[in-house]
């Protein structure tokens, strides 16, 4: 994997690693990578384990002075699913609401002997596809990222958009539906939204092979690659609700290339090919006419080498 000049300085490279840090509503991962971003070592706890701001604090300070030590940490950075204000206080987390309104960043300096770099999950990925990934070439794009819930980043003239207030590219909070009861994007295709979807129409589909199983994202896509009906039609309607959303954005910035990362992009074509014909059959016809939809070839890891190229890039400058 290149690096595209991005390098450490030569007294910092030999026997110094980065850890990465992703923080998600479902699990917190955790890996250190060399210099060359290349993974050393992995693993996860699931975030549900943590029941107050304090213990998450205590967990993420071990697991820091545990790594530090035995792989010679130099720097560290961390994805987190929410916005941040100027001083660095999650405002905004919907979907980890443990850590609203702490300053996490403040926290972890405190008490860590290493630099720790925190950011936006879904702008640490798109920093990654910028300088490592499938958005190597690209000059713009809009980032993506389907998991727990609906993430996204701005990648113009190929630098990270953040706008005023360190919030731009939140994908999940566009309005698609103003009058009802459901608002945002998030509200009918973030993780849990749509599995309530799914299985309120499991209820009047008994021929469905989800009928008798506690099923995922992930088990609706393989029962729809398989044929049953009624996924085909939940993954249809997943990739036409995420197509009106990314529609809208792309319109309003001009944008012609995505880049989709996260768990749930790892699923059906079917999804994809519903999401590129709303997406055709929606944006202006200078755009829809060279489309460009990308997806990550990480899946499910691109926050946490997200997380490592933050605390490489945040190093080098």
């Amino acid at each position: 994997m290149q690096r595209n000049s991005i390098k450490l300085p030569a007294d910092k490279e030999n026997n110094m690693n980065l850890l990465a840090i992703d923080i998600g509503g479902t699990s917190i991962k955790i890996a250190v990578f060399t210099p060359e971003l290349k993974m050393i070592t992995s693993h996860f706890v699931e975030t549900k384990k943590f029941s107050s701001p304090p213990q998450m604090i205590d967990f993420l300070c071990h697991e820091i002075e545990k790594l530090k030590e035995s792989h010679k940490i130099i720097s560290c950075g961390i994805g987190v699913p929410g916005a941040s204000d100027e001083n660095d206080l999650i405002i905004n987390i919907p979907n980890l609401p443990i850590l609203r309104n702490i300053n996490l960043k403040d926290e972890l300096n405190s008490r860590a002997s290493l630099p720790i770099y925190i950011d936006n999950d879904a702008n640490c990925a798109a920093l990654y596809e910028l300088h490592f990934g499938v958005g190597k070439e690209l000059n713009n794009f809009i980032y993506i990222t389907l998991g727990t819930g609906i993430g996204g980043a701005l990648i113009l003239n190929k630098r990270l958009f953040k706008g005023d207030f360190s919030s731009a590219g939140e994908i999940g909070f566009l309005i698609i539906n103003y009058l009802g009861k459901k608002k945002y994007l998030e509200d009918f295709i973030g993780r849990r939204a749509f599995l309530k979807y799914a299985k309120e129409k499991v209820k009047t589909s008994p021929g469905s092979s989800l009928k008798n199983i506690n099923f995922d994202i992930k088990d609706i896509s393989d029962s729809a690659d398989l044929g049953d009906s009624l996924s085909v039609e939940l993954m249809k309607y997943y990739g036409k609700i995420l197509g009106i959303g990314l529609a809208s954005a792309i319109n309003l910035l001009g944008i012609s290339s995505l880049v989709i990362g996260g768990g749930v992009s790892a699923c059906s074509s079917i999804m994809y090919d519903s999401l590129a014909k709303e997406m055709r059959n929606s944006t202006l016809a200078n755009i829809s006419n060279n489309l460009i939809i990308k997806k990550s070839k990480l899946l499910g890891q691109v926050g946490l080498f997200g997380a490592g190229t933050l605390a490489l890039l945040k190093k080098v400058n």
